[in-house]
């Protein structure tokens, strides 16, 4: 899970520590997650705002939480906090990563879908979804505005995909490149494939500032 600065969050702080009923982003997210899988191991790559985040998952019980600070975050998108996850993954602990971006949270048993999986996965719906502006094409090949099949701003690579990055992670992916940049890149350096898996959009929503706290609500 990444972090980031946001418009309309900074006097706030991170996505992630806006209050719905006195209960964080984060701890929703992770009630989530332990919903379908009782111990859990979370990457959670933090910059602005990452004392806070921290403050409120102190109590958080059978999650076991490795804390990833990108100093630079300032000046960094997603690809500085995409080579913090690959640089960090522990392949004996780990069989894969799934990486979500900020703000998200999802209804979903991942162990579902992502269990013993030798593929690399991408997640979409085919459905409209409030503040997920970026699609692909039918083959699933590239991502961008404006194109069908609403990409839900998560992908799984698999163990073996991971540790080809670890040790030959390609140049052309830059600090300040968003996900969906480096995901085409992979696509077109590395001939990365990934499997399409749909979603049911009712499951995920996407929070990205106090504007979406009436939707948030019926959400959860």
């Amino acid at each position: 899970m990444m972090t980031e600065i946001t418009k309309g969050m900074k006097s706030i702080g991170p996505k992630y520590i806006y209050k719905h009923n006195s209960k964080s982003l984060i701890e929703y997210q992770i009630h989530y997650i332990k919903k379908y899988k009782s111990k859990i191991n979370l990457n959670l790559i933090l910059g602005f705002g990452a004392d806070k985040i921290k403050k409120q998952l102190e109590k958080q019980k059978n999650i076991k939480i490795n804390y990833l600070y990108n100093s630079n975050y300032l000046n960094e998108e997603s690809g500085g906090n995409f080579k913090i996850a690959i640089k960090n993954f522990n392949s004996k602990k780990e069989s894969g990563m799934l990486i979500m971006n900020n703000g998200i949270l999802a209804n979903i048993n991942w162990e579902r879908y992502i269990k013993k999986s030798t593929l690399n996965k991408i997640f979409y719906t085919d459905e409209t979804c409030r503040n997920f502006n970026l699609g692909f094409d039918n083959n699933g090949e590239y991502l961008f505005y404006d194109l069908p099949n609403t990409w839900l701003e998560i992908i799984y690579l698999n163990k073996k995909t991971v540790l080809e990055l670890q040790e030959n992670i390609p140049e052309a992916i830059y600090d300040n490149m968003f996900l969906f940049e480096i995901i085409n890149l992979l696509k077109e350096k590395s001939h990365l494939n990934f499997e399409p898996i749909k979603l049911p959009h009712s499951k995920l929503f996407k929070f990205n500032s106090p504007k979406d706290s009436k939707y948030l609500a019926k959400f959860l």
